[in-house]
């Protein structure tokens, strides 16, 4: 990775979206270093660094010695938790994986690889701006390669970036918080929200004629026979392998047909694009779960109709990525 002195100019090294946003965009791993963790007083270190200040003062106008002693040790620790609060950060390194797709309004999950090639690391904190989901915190032992789950609000329709999320830990004493935003280039889709009322397919004789079809041809083909389960349809029932007490049997059947429906954007209602978007995810969910061969044909696109998850996924990307 290339140092920050060769990408970086000096005005874009003192900027202070630097210090909230991160550095250019990546997808690729990065290995946190001095220059990319920032250092500041905590709340509570503030409120400890006032109390330090009065107990010098009064020491000073009293002349307390064990005033004096105590003062100076509790500064040093706290300059000794710099150190470790830095060293707690730095060497980590930092991916985001592959994100699932989601439904538009959905919460999506972030998942964060940190591999800990060296000391435990106590308190570290993943989250993100503006989100109020809770944010991910954990210790990681020496050595160790974890995920950490980032659960953020859901997003609208279309395709999204992460953007910056921040490691953060206040280790040891919680005096000083040290933080690194990195800033991930990684996308994930998030679908139409599915309609809440299904408007059921339009049927015509041919699917070649009227784009918009359900078609089933031929009759189901005896293939054998299976035991009897609790559930299986009475007039299935072989009965005269019952009858010679084999035992219980069912008959099964293949069908020789297929079932066809084709989803059309013209003819589907709504008044807005972003409803008619809504129907046909929906109905494509219907047909996946009913296992229908089902087609997509949107303005300047055409997807013939098959099935199954890479099918199901190309359906719903091409709904995600929509333009009206």
């Amino acid at each position: 990775m290339q140092s920050l002195r060769n990408t970086l100019t000096l005005k874009e090294r003192l900027h202070p979206s630097r210090f909230i946003r991160g550095e250019k965009a990546t997808h690729r791993p990065i290995t946190l270093n001095h220059r990319q963790i920032f250092i500041l007083p905590s709340g509570q270190g503030l409120f400890f660094a006032i109390m330090l200040s009065l107990m010098l003062i009064v020491s000073l106008n009293y002349n307390i010695s064990l005033g004096f002693a105590l003062t100076f040790l509790l500064g040093s620790l706290s300059v000794v938790s710099i150190f470790h609060c830095f060293q707690n950060l730095a060497g980590l390194n930092f991916q985001v994986k592959s994100i699932n797709p989601v439904f538009a309004g959905e919460p999506t999950t972030i998942n964060v690889q940190l591999i800990n090639h060296s000391r435990t690391r106590w308190a570290i904190m993943l989250s993100k701006a503006r989100n109020k989901e809770p944010n991910a915190k954990r210790n990681i032992t020496a050595n160790e390669t974890v995920i950490l789950p980032l659960c953020i609000e859901g997003e609208g329709r279309g395709r999204h970036t992460v953007g910056t999320l921040t490691l953060s830990t206040q280790f040891p004493l919680g005096l000083f918080r040290a933080w690194s935003p990195i800033n991930s280039s990684q996308e994930f889709l998030v679908y139409p929200k599915p309609s809440k009322t299904l408007i059921p397919f339009q049927y015509s004789p041919s699917y070649h004629a009227q784009n918009l079809s359900l078609l089933k041809t031929g009759d189901e083909d005896f293939s054998g026979l299976a035991d009897y389960r609790a559930g299986d349809p009475i007039k299935r029932i072989d009965w005269k392998a019952t009858a010679k007490e084999r035992g219980v049997f069912v008959k099964q059947f293949e069908e020789g047909s297929t079932t066809e429906v084709t989803l059309d954007w013209e003819k589907v209602p709504g008044p807005t694009a972003e409803e008619k978007l809504s129907q046909l995810c929906r109905q494509i969910l219907e047909a996946e779960n009913s296992s229908i061969h089902y087609g997509l044909i949107l303005p300047g696109l055409s997807i013939p109709p098959a099935s199954g998850p890479a099918h199901y996924k190309a359906t719903l990307k091409q709904l995600a990525l929509f333009q009206s």
